[in-house]
């Protein structure tokens, strides 16, 4: 009897492994926060101090009833970039990756900032709250293969008294063949996805991979919400994996005469990427036939689709562009005795990822400089990408492949003891040390730069005398004044307290941007309207319906509103 149980058992184990994905990563931060928690959705929620060295936690107004999560948030008033790094990922994982941001008048300036965002050292483009109300929440969402085994998500301060901030930050390792068909070293960029016919919005647990799949807001003149008959859906005939209760639904047209359009939520012209989920809900005899042409401009697109019953039928288009000007419509075919449906769709913009990072001879020996000295721990991220935003400490060549570290700014920080061998740095042409408290000997490995044409050891306990390897550098600038060499009086030591790391001023250069920027350019422009009291444009039957339940943006489709913060906030962000 007890082999019977565990044959039972080991059978149900097994199964489960089949239907339910395996994650190597499923990670959410809380952003300011320090305690643990998991919420209504069974998510498990932790504090950010293991993932970031700096900024400020800060809890939004208390008029915002935000929850745990976008109650909390934090804050960078200082360094012109910062970053949240996680580690222990593996090379080439197939990551999604989700920010929040919720101003929430933390600081009751009633003033929400704008700032740059980064992802591995690639720019992408701006955080723009000031355009929305202070109580909107704003969504960031990028699918991508993570390069080494790290990945950081920065942001960057661009003017005067506006900070960045952040409210929470979530990474679902996804199977390593989703999202694939817009090819390699690419990053695919939220702009829409919806789940036309469920009533109401759909994350984890109905979506093991926590995809955020948004309600339509109920059907439009011309529609009907209709349910899928069938007892089952087999959903492996998917690619990528829609979760059960997108499909479950379906928004249909009312006559083969109407052809819906989609809402791609571009706010410029970009390479997209589009999935397109049917579902058959019900049984067809043979008089019946749905079959559906999907067109862009009135122009066909691939081949008609006839949605299968009982399992998914995947539809995507990849590698073309699209802008606002475009129209993509579901068009019931000549002999199509049904009007067209649609169960979900995707929509992503895609931009070119840049899989290089700093040299790895400096990133070892700058390594070596933040184990040795705690105050250098706070600077994260790549230390030179994006150009201009490299640490403050450092110079770097202005090179988007695997830029070099020229310089390193250290004079007046505050550190002692002997210096940690950084001798990788082999491009380093600056090297200021000047104003600190380090001693013993003037370390050998300075004679081993090749290209090195100024070091500045003044005023600090150095002894012995100058290195040969050093001195016969005639090219190098060498300055050692406020020392102990020998044949010197040596001063007591005076500790000398790190610099203070103001707040950077506005850049006067304008940071290169990616080839497709999230928003378009805005010189002239107005910015975009309110969407949740603009009516669908004619004959776009696909517009989410304007109830309220939903606002739209230009970012990302997915905006809360603070009169929505019981409805929507209470379904995404209940907690426990």
């Amino acid at each position: 009897m007890t082999t019977y149980l565990m044959l039972l058992l080991l059978l149900a184990l097994s199964v489960a492994s089949l239907i339910k994905p395996s994650f190597a990563t499923f990670l959410s931060i809380n952003c300011g926060g320090s305690n643990s928690f998991v919420d209504a959705n069974s998510i498990q929620w932790t504090g950010d101090a293991d993932y970031v060295h700096n900024g400020v936690s800060q809890v939004v107004d208390a008029y915002y009833t935000a929850g745990p999560v976008m109650g909390t948030l934090r804050v960078f008033p200082t360094l012109k970039k910062n970053c949240y790094t996680i580690n222990n990922l593996n090379n080439g994982d197939r990551v999604l990756v989700r920010a929040s941001f919720f101003y929430g008048n933390y600081d009751g300036k009633h003033i929400s900032p704008t700032f740059d965002l980064m992802l591995d050292g690639n720019m992408w483009g701006k955080v723009n709250l000031s355009i929305y109300s202070e109580d909107t929440i704003l969504y960031r969402e990028y699918v991508y293969d993570v390069n080494g085994n790290s990945t950081s998500l920065c942001l960057a301060q661009t003017l005067p008294d506006q900070f960045p901030l952040i409210s929470a930050l979530e990474l679902r390792t996804l199977d390593s063949n989703m999202y694939r068909h817009a090819g390699s070293n690419h990053v695919l960029s939220l702009a829409a996805r919806f789940a036309m016919g469920s009533l109401v919005d759909l994350r984890y647990p109905v979506d093991p991979y926590d995809r955020l799949w948004f309600s339509w807001g109920g059907a439009g003149a011309q529609e009907v919400i209709v349910n899928n008959t069938a007892t089952s859906i087999v959903l492996t005939t998917a690619e990528d994996h829609p979760p059960n209760a997108a499909v479950q639904t379906a928004i249909e047209a009312t006559t083969t005469g109407w052809s819906p359009a989609l809402y791609t939520n571009l706010r410029g012209e970009y390479s997209v990427y589009i999935n397109l989920y049917f579902s058959e809900v019900i049984p067809l005899n043979t008089t019946q036939k749905r079959s559906i042409q999907l067109y862009m401009d009135n122009k066909p697109l691939l081949n008609p689709i006839i949605p299968p019953f009982g399992s998914v039928l995947e539809v995507y288009l990849a590698n073309i562009t699209a802008s606002p000007n475009n129209t993509f419509t579901l068009v019931a075919t000549s002999d199509s005795t049904l009007p067209t449906l649609l169960n979900a769709y995707e929509v992503f913009k895609v931009t070119d990822y840049l899989p290089y990072r700093t040299n790895s001879k400096d990133v070892i020996g700058l390594a070596a400089l933040q184990k040795a000295f705690d105050v250098l721990i706070k600077w994260t991220g790549d230390p030179c990408l994006p150009s201009p935003y490299w640490w403050e400490w450092i110079e770097c060549t202005n090179t988007s492949i695997m830029p070099r570290v020229t310089a390193l700014k250290l004079g007046g920080f505050g550190l002692s003891g002997s210096l940690p061998d950084f001798s990788t740095m082999d491009a380093l042409q600056t090297i200021e040390l000047q104003n600190n408290s380090f001693d013993g000997p003037i370390p050998e490995f300075f004679g081993s730069f090749p290209n090195l044409k100024l070091l500045n050891l003044a005023n600090n306990r150095f002894n012995g005398s100058i290195p040969k390897s050093i001195s016969k550098k005639k090219k190098l600038k060498l300055v050692v004044k406020g020392n102990c060499l020998d044949g010197i009086v040596c001063a007591l030591a005076v500790e000398t307290p790190p610099p203070m790391m103001m707040t950077p001023p506005p850049m006067m250069m304008t940071p290169p941007q990616p080839n497709a920027p999230s928003l378009p350019p805005t010189s002239g422009t107005a910015p975009p309207p309110d969407l949740s009291n603009t009516p669908p444009p004619p004959n776009r039957a696909l517009t989410p319906s304007p109830n309220g339940s939903k606002k739209i943006v230009e970012e990302l489709p997915i905006i809360l509103e603070a009169t929505i913060q019981i409805f929507l906030l209470s379904l995404l962000f209940t907690y426990v």
